[in-house]
C-alpha cells in the first residue's frame, strides 16, 4: 500500500503542458542559469519521466517572430506585480529534470499554449533551399 507521503509527491511532481513554472533555466553558453519563469511545451509522452521541455519566458520584449507574448489574461492566475505581461521565448528550449523545478506559478490558455507550440514548429521546419 502506498504511503499519503509518497502519493502527495507523484502528484506534485506530474506537470502539464501549458503550466508555467519557476526553475533555474540554464544560459545558451551552459556556464550557469538563473531562476526565470519557463512553460512546459512537452506533452504527456514526456511529462510522465523525469524530465520536461520547457521554453524560457522573459519580461523583456523580443522579437515576436520567435516569441508569444502573454498577459494577466491569457493564465489562470495573474503574475504578481509589478509583471502584467511577460514574453514565452520559442527559441529558448531546454529539456529540465523535474527535480529542479522550484515551484508552479500559474497555467496558460490553450489558446496561447496553441500559439506558442505553432511557433517552437515553425522553428524547426526545414528551410527552403
Amino acid at each position: 500500500m502506498m504511503s499519503i507521503g509518497i502519493l502527495i509527491k507523484i502528484i506534485i511532481l506530474y506537470y502539464r503542458q501549458g503550466d508555467i513554472l519557476l526553475v533555474p533555466f540554464p544560459f545558451t553558453n551552459l556556464t550557469g542559469s538563473k531562476r526565470r519563469p519557463a512553460i512546459v511545451v512537452s506533452n504527456k509522452l514526456v511529462n510522465g519521466s523525469e524530465d520536461l521541455v520547457l521554453a524560457q519566458i522573459t519580461t523583456t520584449q523580443i522579437n515576436l517572430d520567435l516569441a508569444c507574448k502573454i498577459t494577466n489574461n491569457d493564465v489562470t492566475k495573474p503574475f504578481e506585480p509589478p509583471y502584467s505581461e511577460m514574453y514565452i521565448s520559442c527559441k529558448k528550449v531546454a529539456v529540465i529534470d523535474k527535480n529542479l523545478i522550484l515551484k508552479r506559478i500559474t497555467t496558460i490558455s490553450s489558446l496561447k499554449l496553441t500559439e506558442t507550440l505553432e511557433k517552437i514548429i515553425k522553428i524547426f521546419e526545414q528551410d527552403s533551399v
